[in-house]
């Protein structure tokens, strides 16, 4: 499988972000000491093809 890394414990995980988290925790080593509290953004998933009642906001189906 391209572009991932099989972790010591078998997870695979994008080689990217495996490089990313390897340069960050040799530029600051102790960035993680203290664990990940939360994300900074909480992502929201969208679906623009989703059908809402009519005034409910910007619909990818009325605009055609």
């Amino acid at each position: 499988k391209r572009g991932l890394y099989k972790t010591a414990s078998g997870r695979l995980i994008n080689a990217d972000v495996n490089g990313s988290y390897n340069i960050l925790r040799k530029a600051v080593p102790n960035a993680f000491s203290d664990g990940i509290g939360s994300c900074v953004a909480q992502p929201r998933r969208l679906n623009p093809l989703e059908v809402k009642a009519k005034g409910e906001g910007f619909n990818a189906s009325h605009v055609m």
